[in-house]
């Protein structure tokens, strides 16, 4: 039987391999609008991949698998949305209360390391992880909020482990 971890990579591979095709079918903006290569895509998103719990990992492997299903592209919803193309398309108010720990989680960040998310800490900077958010399924969402309710419960930034994880990578 394969360990907790190995189910997680496996889990987390199979996501960026489905995101990455998504990615690759993104229309409605261009990839010089979204700065973003395939291979900076892929790398930013394990690190923040990397920090869910599994039951989160799984929720939102479901979310891509019921996506791809329906037709839809999750990453084009996520740009068009970060872009005004899309309108709001999820109003769960879970989406507040997690923006607020991970705008606490930035600052903290910023302080530690000066200079570091001076963009992160701009007002707007949490727009694309409310984009993100809302092509969460309400499963997805409420699994994410409890690991940002269980992180913060015991002192973890979430936020720094994702920068710590990706200065590693």
């Amino acid at each position: 039987m394969p360990s907790e971890e190995r189910v997680r990579e496996v889990i987390i591979d199979d996501i960026l391999k489905r995101e990455l095709v998504m990615f690759a079918g993104v229309r409605i903006v261009t990839l010089a609008q979204s700065r973003e290569t395939p291979n900076t895509f892929g790398c930013a998103r394990r690190t923040s991949l990397e920090v869910l719990s599994s039951d989160t990992l799984k929720a939102y492997h479901g979310d891509l698998l019921e996506a791809e299903r329906a037709g839809l592209n999750l990453i084009e919803l996520r740009y068009g949305r970060m872009n005004n193309l899309v309108g709001c398309l999820n109003i769960n108010p879970m989406i507040d209360e997690i923006i607020d720990i991970e705008t606490r989680w930035v600052r903290e960040l910023g302080d530690r390391y000066p200079g570091v998310s001076a963009e992160a800490l701009d007002s707007g900077a949490m727009f694309p992880l409310r984009c993100e958010l809302e092509t969460f399924s309400d499963r997805t969402l409420e699994s994410y909020y409890d690991d940002v309710l269980a992180a913060d419960a015991v002192g973890r930034n979430l936020a720094e482990e994702r920068y710590d994880r990706a200065r590693a990578h």
